[in-house]
């Protein structure tokens, strides 16, 4: 019996230091949701050992083909492996350069047709697949070493999808097809600069319709890895078509997908979030809610002159909408605007302004009289996120403002010869800091719609701290 018993206890010694010397990794390789699970699809699993980067990633490993027939949603997969090839353990406190295994895995053949990412997968931390992620990928054995591990890599999509509707304005019509541009913007960051890139795609509204549903088609192969901002998604609306409809030129939508904001420039966090490298759950974004196109609404403007001054001259000039936007640049030297429907990145990309006029219209101010008749001006619709600045300003959106210059008749010391509205005083401000600054489209209905600019440049105290604030 004392013989069976040490034979045994012998035996137990053996297979317990064998299965310590040997790890076997088991699980399913699964396309994910987003995918076309009738193709027929194939690649390789690679359990990865030697160093921590990426250079000899396929060079130390060792690899299990894997082939999941059309129809099928996953396959099973088994590798036994020997600890050896990993090297010794790590013990607390120290950092060898190889130690553990990593797995990686890659679609090889039909992956496109399939909707899969060709580009090799890691499996993260907690089971996540990622793409280029090698280096925050698990390591299995690096510490305490375990005789078998489940992973269950998930084959990722090639493409994510934005999915939605367009709609015109509820009084347009169209009597001729309406091609507007999709647009995704992509924000990241390599070799000590900053680039963008436009994912863009068209949409027609044909003749006669008032919507239209999209698939927005994202190509995740072409996202950045080092993100330094969510994926943007809007719309451009620049053709003639689009003018002579009084549309807008460009919207973006919010982080919700509810809402409209309208600057092309300032990347920021209000931006829908598609962290596509980080989670399979992103990779389709339903809108909500129908994205309406917006139309430049009219605004009733009236030039006005002191009492104080000589009436019997008249006073003629223009009014004018003007709006200051942002931007992005493209280059630093030469900065020009990014070509938003080429699939061209753009490096060094710089947040840029520049004052556009939306519209004008002349104004006459008759002999004998202290305003002029109502001017009909244009301004373009505004809905955006109000994101100030810590000081509390929000002097880096978009805004619009009305301005004034006087072309005749303003000889009087007491009218300005350039100005802009300014709200709550019957003065003009002398220059854009102290200019009424709209931001929101309500401000302007606010004024029900018809707004007094007066042309007197008379100067009270708080003129005076605004041309301080100025200098």
């Amino acid at each position: 019996m004392r013989k069976l018993l040490t034979l045994f206890a012998f035996q137990i010694f053996c297979c317990s230091t064998a299965m310590a010397q040997s790890v076997t990794f088991t699980g399913a390789i699964t396309r994910h949701a987003e995918t076309d699970k009738n193709i027929a699809v194939s690649g390789q699993i690679y359990f990865v050992y030697g160093t921590s980067t990426t250079a000899d990633l396929f060079e130390n490993s060792v690899a299990l083909p894997f082939s999941i027939p059309a129809g099928q949603r996953a396959v099973a997969y088994e590798k036994t492996l020997d600890w050896a090839l990993a090297g010794s353990a790590n013990p607390e406190g120290t950092y060898p350069s190889h130690n553990f295994f990593r797995v990686i895995v890659e679609c090889q053949v039909n992956c496109q047709s399939a909707n899969i990412q060709e580009a090799a997968l890691a499996v993260l931390e907690g089971g996540v697949t990622a793409n280029n992620r090698y280096n925050d990928a698990e390591r299995f054995g690096e510490h305490a070493r375990a005789g078998g591990y489940v992973v269950n890599p998930v084959l990722l999509p090639r493409y994510g999808h934005i999915n939605g509707t367009i709609k015109l304005p509820s009084d347009t019509r169209l009597t001729q097809d309406l091609t507007l541009t999709l647009v995704g913007l992509d924000f990241g960051s390599c070799c000590y600069g900053s680039w963008i890139y436009p994912q863009p795609q068209q949409v027609t509204i044909p003749a006669g319709h008032t919507q239209i549903g999209f698939r927005y088609k994202v190509d995740t192969e072409s996202l950045a890895v080092a993100r330094t901002d969510d994926f943007r998604f809007g719309y451009l609306c620049d053709s003639a078509q689009c003018a002579s409809l009084g549309l807008i030129k460009s919207g973006f939508l919010d982080a919700d997908g509810n809402r409209l904001y309208t600057h092309r420039g300032l990347s920021g966090s209000e931006a829908i979030n598609l962290e596509i490298s980080k989670s399979d759950d992103t990779f389709r974004f339903d809108l909500p809610t129908p994205i309406v196109l917006r139309k430049n609404s009219p605004l009733t403007v009236v030039a006005s002159r002191p009492e104080s001054v000589d009436v019997e001259e008249g006073v003629s000039g223009k009014l004018i909408i003007e709006r200051h936007t942002n931007y992005f640049a493209c280059g630093i030297d030469a900065p020009s605007e990014i070509n938003f429907g080429s699939a061209n990145a753009c490096f060094d990309y710089q947040n840029k302004t520049r004052t556009e006029i939306v519209s004008s219209a002349d104004f006459q101010i008759a002999p004998g009289e202290l305003a002029s008749e109502p001017v009909i001006l244009s301004i373009e619709y505004m809905d955006q996120l109000i994101n100030p600045w810590p000081d509390g300003t929000a002097r880096k959106l978009d805004h619009q403002r009305i301005k004034f210059v006087c072309e005749s008749g303003c000889s009087s010391s007491k009218l300005r010869k350039e100005g802009y509205y300014r709200e709550g005083t019957k003065y003009s401000a002398p220059g854009v800091t102290s200019a009424t600054k709209f931001v929101l489209s309500s401000q302007f209905e606010a004024e029900n719609w018809q707004i007094t600019v007066p042309l007197s440049g008379s100067i009270d105290l708080t003129a005076i701290l605004m041309l301080l604030e100025e200098d």
